[in-house]
């Protein structure tokens, strides 16, 4: 059996590594592979010729990231290709500028070059306990990784943070907890459930540490923007807000929570229907990530991964806002419970290639012309929604057991 999922594993990570090639070569760089990028790296170049108030400047961004792709040797009309707007806070852009000082395209491919490298190494040192080059393999060629990848996002250093989250956690260090919560303010709507879960937990010493982090990133925001800065920003969070009408480089229709749920069912239901089931599972996801933190106190290692696993599953599920990519986070906690016998890796193997199937799937309904926009993106995002439900009941169930039993050794190892 360990063989066959090998085997399966070397499979799936050959169809999604395909997929990635056969996109880099139909897609120019920074048109739409790496366009994400393309938006920090303008940033980054605006904030160090115009300053950080105008980075928000949508007619700003036109300017500057239109004359990157007519600096790209494709001859590409850039009428052709969707602005990026950035709604990070700027002190994270601080993150770009060492990349605005080469040519866009060369920065692109240092910036996949260090992802893939300090994503995978710190994998390897801090998750991969277990022998098996196959647990790697999945990770980093599953679905939201590799879009991460392919889009240029910055998620690699979320996924570090959660991981140290975890590690600061079990090991009683709630000050560092903290501090390292508030690097995802990167994101801010990732934390919505994440904070009352640890009130819930009366972790105040982590809480603490995150809102002196939070002032200090905030505080250096502030002072970077500037009052025409502040507004520029407050109006772009305005129109990321929007549920269809807003800005395309959001795509709202493609991501992986309960919103895009509403927007997929439109061509089938009417709206009071799909917003409304919607609604519910925006409510018991919710509901869910928080009662983890109310199930008992105890002090196995193994609770603070599934609490981290189903909050932050169910986080992606319930923000208004959360694409694919984003699930990368989960992933030190996904191989954590793997080396616990706690989660099988077939459960791994789905979670990593289902979306991959499901992007096939839409790419064949295109074809017959379903009535969806970008339908390979609306299953794999509608996919992994599914997966984040699945880890909230899964995280429940198992930390329910692990509290009236008294221990993880009380659960049958999972198949591996």
């Amino acid at each position: 059996m360990n063989k066959a999922l090998r085997m399966l594993s070397f499979a799936g990570a050959l169809v999604a590594f395909s997929w990635f090639l056969g996109n880099i070569v139909v897609h120019k760089p920074l048109a739409v592979w790496g366009m994400d990028f393309r938006g920090y790296y303008a940033s980054a170049r605006i904030a160090m010729r115009d300053g950080f108030q105008r980075i928000y400047d949508p007619n700003l961004q036109r300017e500057v990231q239109q004359d990157i792709l007519r600096s790209l040797p494709f001859r590409l009309n850039p009428e052709d290709y969707s602005i990026v707007l950035t709604i990070y806070p700027p002190v994270f852009m601080i993150l770009f500028i060492p990349f605005s000082m080469f040519s866009p395209f060369p920065a692109f491919l240092i910036w996949s070059i260090l992802n893939l490298c300090i994503g995978v190494l710190y994998l390897q040192r801090r998750w991969m306990s277990m022998p098996g080059w196959d647990k790697m393999l999945i990770v980093m060629v599953s679905y939201p990784a590799l879009t991460n990848l392919f889009w240029g996002q910055p998620t690699v250093l979320m996924m570090i943070a959660l991981g140290e989250l975890l590690i600061a956690l079990r090991a009683g260090r709630p000050e560092w907890a903290g501090l390292w919560l508030s690097v995802l303010l990167i994101k801010p709507q990732t934390l919505f459930l994440i904070l009352p879960g640890l009130a819930l937990a009366r972790q105040w010493r982590a809480l603490g540490a995150f809102t002196g982090g939070a002032l200090i990133l905030t505080g250096s925001s502030i002072v970077l923007l500037g009052s025409e800065g502040i507004e520029s920003y407050i109006e772009l969070l305005r129109e990321a807000s929007l549920a269809s009408a807003g800005h395309p480089s959001f795509h709202p229709e493609v991501q992986m929570n309960w919103r895009a749920f509403a927007l997929a069912l439109q061509p089938w239901l009417p709206d009071r229907i799909r917003w409304g089931l919607a609604i519910v599972i925006f409510v018991l996801s919710g509901v869910g990530a928080l009662g983890l933190w109310k199930i008992g106190r105890s002090k196995e290692p193994v609770t603070w991964s599934l609490r981290l696993l189903g909050t932050f599953a169910a986080t992606g599920v319930a923000a208004w806002h959360a694409h694919s990519h984003q699930a990368t986070i989960l992933i030190p906690c996904l191989l954590d419970l793997l080396h616990r016998n706690l989660l099988s890796r077939r459960v791994l193997l789905a979670w990593a290639f289902a979306p991959w199937l499901a992007t096939g799937i839409g790419l064949l309904a295109a074809l017959i012309q379903l009535p969806l926009i970008s339908p390979e993106g609306v299953l794999s995002g509608q996919t992994l929604l599914f997966f984040n439900i699945y880890f909230v009941i899964y995280s429940l169930i198992k930390l329910k057991i692990v509290h009236d039993f008294g221990g993880e050794g009380c659960i049958q190892p999972a198949n591996r």
